[in-house]
């Protein structure tokens, strides 16, 4: 008789800090922000509108381990709407977004 004991490592991405509500001023940059936990690490993809980001002026960034950040360089009005980030990894995904206002 054989038994085994299984460890489960994996952990669905859970959001640490989620992306907060931002209003700014034309041409200040603009950085929206999330912390995230999961195993294995999560990734991150971005959304403006519902629409993938490819802004050229927007860069994508994982500072550290789970620690997103999305980096618009020179906000205009155009850059205003709802800003979502789905992080996801084998065990699961989550979302959060936030509004950016700008001014």
């Amino acid at each position: 008789m054989c038994s085994f004991q299984f460890l489960v490592t994996e952990t669905p991405p859970k959001c640490v800090i989620p992306l907060t509500n931002i209003t700014a001023a034309v041409g200040t940059p603009v950085i929206l922000q999330c912390l995230v936990s999961g195993k294995p690490s999560p990734t991150a993809e971005w959304y403006k509108d519902g629409n993938p980001v490819i802004n050229g002026r927007c860069i994508i960034q994982e500072k550290t381990a789970g620690h997103f950040n999305l980096l618009i360089t020179n906000a205009t009005q155009s850059d205003g709407g709802e800003y979502k980030c789905v992080i996801q990894n084998t065990a699961g995904y989550i979302e959060t977004a936030a509004l950016l206002k700008v001014f």
